[in-house]
């Protein structure tokens, strides 16, 4: 597996750790779903403005997220040996909110916004239903376990 990062923001800092923790979340994800090919996935972490730009243009909400995800294929059955699973594109600031807001560390909000993120690049689609929304979530808890 290979984790392309790009930093473009500079209003959280981001060090080695994280970036480090980002590949793990990113391996655990894919070990879990029993994905072995080796696969790339790219990460860009953005400001609150960029996001929200993206977010506008791709899914017609004009808000700030945390994390957006595009991934390239439809399912994990299409995935091949070498394949650019996706992109991921994460809010720094919005993950410290969030980590401050929830009373966790950022780097366990940095974590989960990954597995979140490699889950969606997966197929997998928390806004599909109920059901759906709770295999992710449990799914998610158990490989943050995993780390």
């Amino acid at each position: 597996m290979n984790l392309l990062i790009e930093n473009e923001q500079n209003e959280v800092p981001i060090p080695q750790k994280i970036l480090n923790l980002a590949e793990c979340a990113v391996l655990k994800t894919l070990e879990f779903e029993d994905v072995t090919e080796a696969l790339e996935v790219s990460l860009l972490i953005v400001d609150a403005q960029t996001i929200r730009n993206m977010n506008f243009e791709y899914r017609h909400k004009n808000q700030v997220t945390d994390v957006l995800s595009f991934p390239l294929h439809n399912a994990k059955m299409d995935i091949r040996n070498g394949d650019l699973l996706g992109d991921i594109v994460l809010c720094a600031p919005r993950a410290l909110e969030q980590s401050l807001e929830y009373g966790h560390s950022f780097e366990r909000e940095f974590c989960f916004l990954i597995v979140h993120s490699v889950l969606h690049l997966l197929g997998y689609d928390h806004e599909r239903g109920q059901e759906d929304e709770a295999s992710m979530e449990d799914k998610q808890e158990k490989i943050l376990t995993l780390m």
